[in-house]
């Protein structure tokens, strides 16, 4: 008796191999077929993406064609690429982000070229990509808060530290302030309206999306902490994203805490915002979402009971809003 999965992966052939022949037979006849595919791409991302793409977005583009797509598929031509060959690529891709991520490069490149005619059949039509999970970063509980408190000895990062936590801002937009001019203690808010690529210090006048042009309020409690921040920026110590990042690496791995980076600081504010049973539209204005549902469904995590400085200092956050 046949079994049922062995069953199954010969239908899944089967049907695999129909799809390789249709996309064949439907692309066989077309004129335009001296483009390898390398070459179709860089001429899509010229003419298509370099100038309509911010510098960060675009490299990352380069990146995945220049190390993920150009060296599977080589010198293979537009229209010798089937959907089998797209598949095959994209399972092989172990990482869920940069497979989804690369899948829409190649997408959108066969889009255009079936538009332009230069072959008939989109082959990326027959790829399934598997369904993912948002990437869930955990946020520090209340006793990590506090052994973190004890652990930081160079005064330059604890305010960093208190800050990011209390704020939620991202890495990007904390290194783009101008402490000096994005503070205003008439109102105790934090005007964000830039962010920086963290890769070239290159700052830009806008943040990772429109909602993330916003005012966010801090209490008075926090102002010590943006005073200092404020004080090593006029001294010509300027935060870089490398420096910070390491830093709390190796501070994580000195108390053995796997799975965290600086993006946490601000799953741990959010996380604690919800804690202290701070209004949901309230978080997600603070934070720049787009939508409650990341706010709710990516960012809150439920915390286990305990108390910290920044809990202490969100329950007052709380009263104020």
């Amino acid at each position: 008796m046949i079994n049922k999965d062995n069953q199954i992966e010969f239908l899944q052939a089967q049907i695999l191999e129909i799809n390789k022949k249709l996309s064949l037979l439907l692309n066989k006849d077309n004129i335009e077929c001296k483009y390898t595919f390398s070459e179709r791409l860089d001429e899509w991302m010229q003419l298509y993406k370099v100038g309509k793409l911010k510098e960060s977005t675009l490299r990352n583009y380069e990146k995945y064609i220049n190390e993920n797509i150009k060296p599977y598929f080589k010198d293979k031509k537009l229209n010798e690429i089937d959907g089998l060959d797209i598949q095959k690529f994209l399972n092989s891709i172990e990482r869920n982000n940069t497979r989804v991520k690369v899948g829409n490069i190649i997408r959108a490149s066969f889009e255009k070229a079936v538009k332009l005619r230069l072959i008939k059949y989109n082959p990326y039509s027959s790829v399934e990509i598997p369904a993912i999970k948002s990437k869930h970063y955990k946020p520090l509980e209340f006793d990590q808060q506090n052994e973190i408190f004890k652990l930081i000895t160079n005064p330059i990062y604890y305010p960093v530290f208190i800050f990011m936590c209390c704020t939620g801002l991202r890495i990007g937009e904390f290194l783009a302030l101008n402490f000096s001019k994005d503070i205003d203690y008439t109102t105790n808010e934090i005007i964000i309206n830039k962010s920086i690529d963290v890769y070239t210090n290159t700052i830009h006048n806008s943040t990772k999306t429109e909602s993330g042009m916003r005012k966010v309020k801090f209490h008075s409690d926090l102002i010590p902490y943006i005073q200092e921040l404020e004080k090593n920026q006029r001294s010509g110590k300027r935060y870089t994203y490398s420096m910070v990042r390491c830093y709390f690496k190796r501070l994580y791995a000195k108390l053995g805490y796997k799975g965290y980076n600086i993006h946490t600081f601000r799953h741990t504010f959010i996380s604690v915002c919800y804690y202290v049973g701070m209004r949901e539209k309230y978080i997600q204005k603070l934070v720049g979402h787009a939508s409650l549902d990341m706010t709710l469904n990516t960012y809150t995590h439920i915390l286990k009971r305990g108390n910290s400085p920044i809990l202490e200092y969100i329950q007052k956050l709380k009263d104020i809003l």
